[in-house]
Formats: C-alpha cells, structure tokens, sequence
C-alpha cells in the first residue's frame, strides 16, 4: 500500500466520523403537538430529519415513521432555524417551524412556532443542544 492511500484511508475514518456528529431539539406545544429536529453539524448546521406529532397524526422526513413529508428549505444560525416541510412531491408546504434562539451568559431559551396546513398554529417551547 502506498503511502499516498494509506493517509486517504486515515483521512476517511478522521473525517468521516465528524460527518455523523448530530444534535436533537425538542419542542412541545403543552399537550397539542409536539417536534422533534436533528440537526448535523459538521462544517455547517443543516438540518437532518424532523418528526411532528400533532394530536394522532405524525409526520416525518424519515421513511416508515408516520405521513412522509420532506425537507423544502430549511435556514439554521446561532439565533434562528426556519423550516419548511412539504410533500413527497415538493408540490406545496405540509408546515412551517419557526424557532428564535436567546443567551444570557450560560443560560439559554429556544422557543416559536409550528404550523401545519389545515390543521393549526402552535406555540413551542425547546429544548435543545
């Protein structure tokens, strides 16, 4: 084995495990609805699957838990992560998340909106990374 592919190897298990690294927020709606977001985190925070449970329904962007629904755009920065879900067509939007980020020294609050189409606006409060 050169030398040249041994370091790609090394490069590839170094590098590779970050692209894994994830982290979850939980958001609920008293007892109305509830959201589940995990975002990856490897150069960028980009959104990596959402659940939403609102009364008996549940939907997903992972296959085979609940209505599929998918990622349309999604916007994440220290302070803001919006979120639109749509169909598995892309042909129109299913929800919208909203969720507004504050910090004061170690202490943190993540809270704001969930709408799902024909059935209801909720308000969140998140916990999270």
């Amino acid at each position: 084995m050169t030398k040249s592919a041994l370091a790609a190897i090394l490069a590839f298990f170094a590098f590779g495990s970050a692209a894994s690294a994830t982290a979850s927020i939980f958001c609920a709606a008293g007892d109305n609805a509830s959201v589940s977001i995990t975002i990856g985190s490897v150069a960028v925070s980009s959104i990596v699957g959402v659940d939403i449970e609102v009364g008996d329904v549940f939907l997903s962007t992972v296959a085979d838990r609940g209505e599929q629904i998918a990622l349309l755009q999604s916007f994440v920065d220290a302070e803001t992560i919006s979120i639109d879900l749509g169909d598995p067509n892309f042909e129109r939007i299913v929800a919208q998340i909203r969720l507004f980020t504050a910090y004061e020294g170690a202490d943190q609050a993540i809270a704001g909106t969930l709408l799902v189409n024909g059935t209801g606006a909720y308000p969140l409060v998140c916990e999270g990374p």
